[in-house]
């Protein structure tokens, strides 16, 4: 790493969404932009929707989406953790895959739901069909002659 140099990582629950060297992190937190250069002291921050972007040289080279989450600044490292991020061209796009997997397991449950209430009603039906079966016929039958 370089003198003024820091590891800058943005994690997500399925993917590293960066891994990169830079000179300042800026995010957006609960209690404002923060700015982190190499030195910073140690701290953790609770990151709110927004850009987080990594300059290089005086100039922006990066900059993320990230939809909340927990920054931890520590050494020569600013690590991100959040459920949702990716670069701010990106974001809409993941947006909308997590949009069509919501969408697609709540089908799921409703199918299995819709399964569910069959299996019931066939049941039902079988108990129902058991009670006016021979079976209850004969039953009664010995009933009366016992």
């Amino acid at each position: 790493m370089g003198d003024n140099s820091i590891r800058l990582r943005i994690l997500m629950p399925t993917q590293t969404v960066a891994d990169e060297l830079c000179d300042m992190v800026v995010m957006r937190t609960a209690d404002g932009d923060k700015g982190i250069m190499r030195g910073h002291e140690p701290c953790a921050a609770a990151l709110v929707y927004g850009a987080l972007r990594a300059y290089r040289d005086k100039k922006e080279t990066a900059s993320y989406t990230v939809v909340g989450g927990l920054a931890r600044v520590y050494g020569d490292q600013v690590v991100v953790l959040s459920p949702l991020a990716d670069t701010t061209e990106n974001i809409d796009a993941a947006i909308e895959n997590i949009r069509k997997d919501r969408d697609e397991n709540l089908r799921r449950e409703q199918n299995a739901d819709f399964e569910m209430n069959r299996a019931e009603t066939a049941l039902r039906r079988s108990l129902v069909h058991n009670e006016g079966s021979a079976f209850a016929i004969i039953r009664g039958k010995i009933e009366k002659d016992g």
